[in-house]
C-alpha cells in the first residue's frame, strides 16, 4: 500500500511570495513602467530644447553671415560711386547724381532711406560701364524685403543722361524694373526679410552732413561744408560725402511669417521714427516697444542689426 502524506500542514505560499520569488509583481511592473516613462519624456523634452537651441543658434549664425554679406556687397559697389567728369553743375542738365530720399521717390520705399547713384559696375559695357544702382526696402503686403535697383547703360530705363528726367532718374523703371511683383517675377528682390535700410552721409569730422538745398537727403548736386578743429571748408557742387554709412536689420523668416497689419505698423513706426538713426538705435527702440507689445518679442529676439561704413573713392 502507497502512504499517502498528509499535505494539510504545508506551509501556503501567497501568490506575492511566490512572484517575489520567481520575479517582480505586477504593481512594481507597473510603477518601474511609469518611471522609465517619465524618464524618457524627461529625455525628450531635453533633447528637443537642445535641438531647438541649435537650430536656433545655426539660424542666428547663418544671418549673421548672410546680413554681413549684403552690406559688404552695397559697400563694394558704393566705393566707387561717380560723379560727373565735368565739375561745373548745371541745373538744366541731366548728369551723374548721388542721392539719398530724393523728393521724386514714393513714400512707400523710404523704410527709412533710399538710396541711388551711378558707378562703374557694368554687367553689359556696349554702351559704358556706369550702372545705375539704388537700395530700399519695399513691403509686399506684411512681408519686407530689400531690393535692388540696377539698370545697364543701353537699357531703356537708363535715364541719367535725359534731360527730360532730370532728378527723376532714379524712379524711372522701379515699378517694373526693380519692385519685386508677380509680372516680372521678383526681378529686383535683394534680400528677405529686411525690415530698415538707413544711410548717413558723414563729412572728414564723422559728423552727419547737412545741405541747404538739393533733391532729398543729401544730393551731389548742392554744395555742403564741414567744421574740423574749428576750421569750415566748403565743398563746392558736385560732391559726394566723404563717408556713407550703411547699416540694415534682419529678422529671421519664423518670426515674419507671423507679422499682421498691425506687428507691421508697429515695426515700420520704429523704423521711421526721427530717433531711429541707424540699425542699432532700432533695435533699442525695438526693446523699448515691445515691453508693452507682446507680439514684438518674436521680432526683437531675432532681429539682428549689420553696419558698414564706406570711404567713397571719389569723395573730395
Amino acid at each position: 500500500m502507497i502512504e499517502q502524506k498528509n499535505t494539510s500542514n504545508l506551509r501556503r505560499v501567497s501568490p506575492r511570495t511566490r512572484a517575489g520569488k520567481e520575479g517582480f509583481t505586477l504593481v512594481e511592473i507597473m510603477v518601474a513602467t511609469a518611471v522609465l516613462a517619465l524618464l524618457l519624456v524627461s529625455l525628450v523634452q531635453v533633447a528637443s530644447a537642445v535641438a531647438d537651441t541649435w537650430s536656433t543658434g545655426h539660424s542666428r549664425a547663418e544671418r549673421r553671415q548672410h546680413g554681413r554679406a549684403i552690406v559688404d556687397f552695397i559697400g563694394r559697389e558704393l566705393r566707387s560711386a561717380a560723379l560727373p567728369v565735368h565739375r561745373a553743375v548745371l541745373s538744366d542738365k541731366a548728369d551723374l547724381q548721388f542721392v539719398l530720399n530724393p523728393t521724386s521717390l514714393s513714400g512707400g520705399l523710404k523704410n527709412p532711406h533710399a538710396l541711388f547713384w551711378q558707378a562703374p559696375v557694368a554687367t553689359d559695357t556696349s554702351q559704358g560701364a556706369l550702372a545705375q544702382v539704388g537700395y530700399f526696402v519695399h513691403w509686399d503686403g506684411n512681408k519686407p524685403m530689400l531690393c535692388r535697383m540696377f539698370i545697364n547703360p543701353g537699357s531703356s530705363d537708363y535715364l541719367i543722361y535725359d534731360a527730360n528726367k532730370i532728378g527723376s532718374w532714379m524712379n524711372a523703371g522701379i515699378t517694373n524694373a526693380a519692385t519685386p511683383a508677380v509680372q516680372n517675377g521678383w526681378v529686383g528682390l535683394f534680400a528677405e526679410d529686411v525690415v530698415g535700410f538707413w544711410v548717413r552721409c558723414l563729412d572728414r569730422n564723422g559728423q552727419p552732413i547737412v545741405q541747404n538745398g538739393g533733391a532729398g537727403l543729401y544730393d551731389s548736386r548742392a554744395p555742403y561744408s564741414s567744421t574740423v578743429d574749428g576750421v569750415t571748408t566748403a565743398y563746392e557742387a558736385p560732391v559726394l560725402p566723404f563717408c556713407v554709412e550703411v547699416s540694415i536689420v534682419t529678422v529671421d523668416s519664423r518670426a515674419t511669417a507671423g507679422f499682421d497689419a498691425s506687428t507691421k505698423a508697429a515695426v515700420m513706426e520704429v523704423v521711421k521714427s526721427p530717433g531711429t538713426l541707424n540699425a542699432a538705435a532700432f533695435i533699442e527702440a525695438l526693446k523699448t516697444k515691445a515691453e508693452t507689445r507682446k507680439d514684438l518679442l518674436p521680432v526683437l529676439r531675432s532681429a539682428v542689426p549689420y553696419q558698414i561704413q564706406v570711404y567713397l573713392e571719389n569723395s573730395p
